[in-house]
């Protein structure tokens, strides 16, 4: 047998436009440009412009797959984000440079640092529950990520199991010492042809080197389409008192979601969910903890589910909501 083989490379420049919508979002519109093989190198240099209805964010990105010839990655991100959020508008500019370390396909470890600097340059909400307004952060990390799972993008089966701890000494180039660590386990079960189930978890905690409150833009914040689901986004936790939701330094959330199959690309979905934040991460505990109930749609796309859901509050307290609707895109946990 005679097999001529005629091999042509693909073009490595990429131009691309995306539109969408969010119920925290907004209007989604947005613009990315790649390089994929810089002069013939293997690496890859890209950008992408994005404005939505709360303002808007930019970003370089740079990627070396093979960082000295070896099996490490170094990734590198330029970073510009002016934001209208609940409360409070910011703008922040920053650089983030990442080594990973591919242990196998499934298990990889990296450490990472970021610099940047924020401005809050306007608020409702008074000084005293915002923290510092302005203020530089630098830190160093390590993260761990174990991944089986199918698709990243559909998952039907697998785990994704993740862990961060941040540390942000004072001394070097910032002016807000902290230390943060996060971790994230879900679990996906497929259940006949079509139809899945999925479990998750989340908890994470801040602290600050003199035992202040942290910035409001470093804290975390609960409620909306992808945690507990009977709050708009943020308004899980303490507020201010005229309902600007102010964060808190401990969280956690739960969710449980089963889906089918109802006609073409359209899913039903069932979920429940629970989870709590609280003002101080040493009270962390799991206290406190908000339980919602709902439906959603789903709508099968290849960058993965357009999600409508409503959520229905179980334990609701004096001045929350009975329940919340989301409209989002891709896997809610």
């Amino acid at each position: 047998v005679d097999l001529e083989i005629d091999v042509v490379e693909a073009d490595t420049r990429e131009l691309g436009a995306f539109a969408g919508f969010g119920t925290f979002e907004g209007v989604i519109v947005g613009a990315s440009l790649h390089e994929r093989n810089i002069f013939g190198s293997g690496r890859q240099l890209g950008g992408h412009a994005e404005y939505t209805s709360r303002g808007i964010a930019g970003e370089i990105a740079y990627s070396d797959r093979w960082l000295f010839d070896s099996a490490l990655r170094f990734d590198a991100t330029l970073f510009s984000v002016d934001k209208e959020l609940e409360g409070y508008d910011k703008a922040e500019i920053g650089l983030r440079a990442e080594v990973v370390w591919p242990v196998s396909s499934e298990l990889e470890f990296s450490v990472f640092s970021h610099l940047g600097s924020v401005d809050i340059y306007e608020a409702d909400i008074a000084d005293p529950f915002l923290g510092d307004r302005t203020y530089r952060v630098g830190s160093i990390g390590i993260t761990g990520r174990y991944d089986t799972r199918d698709d990243p993008a559909r998952p039907r089966l697998g785990t994704h199991l993740s862990t961060t701890l941040e540390y942000a000494p004072a001394e070097w180039f910032g002016e807000v010492e902290f230390l943060r660590g996060t971790v994230r386990l879900t679990q996906h079960f497929p259940i006949g042809d079509r139809s899945e189930f999925r479990v998750g978890a989340r908890a994470g905690f801040i602290t600050t080197g003199d035992g202040g409150e942290p910035p409001i833009d470093l804290r975390f914040f609960s409620g909306g389409a992808t945690s507990v689901r009977s709050f708009e986004e943020r308004h899980l936790g303490p507020d201010d008192g005229d309902g600007h939701p102010l964060g808190g330094e401990f969280f956690s959330t739960f969710n449980a979601e089963y889906t089918f199959p109802l006609v073409g690309l359209l899913r039903g979905a069932a979920f429940v969910d629970a989870g709590n934040l609280l003002p101080n991460s040493g009270d962390a505990s799991f206290d406190d903890m908000h339980y919602a109930a709902g439906l959603g749609l789903r709508l099968d796309l290849p960058t993965g589910p357009l999600r409508v859901d409503y959520g229905v509050n179980l334990n609701r307290g004096e001045g929350e909501p009975s329940g919340s609707f989301h409209i989002g895109v891709g896997i809610a946990f």
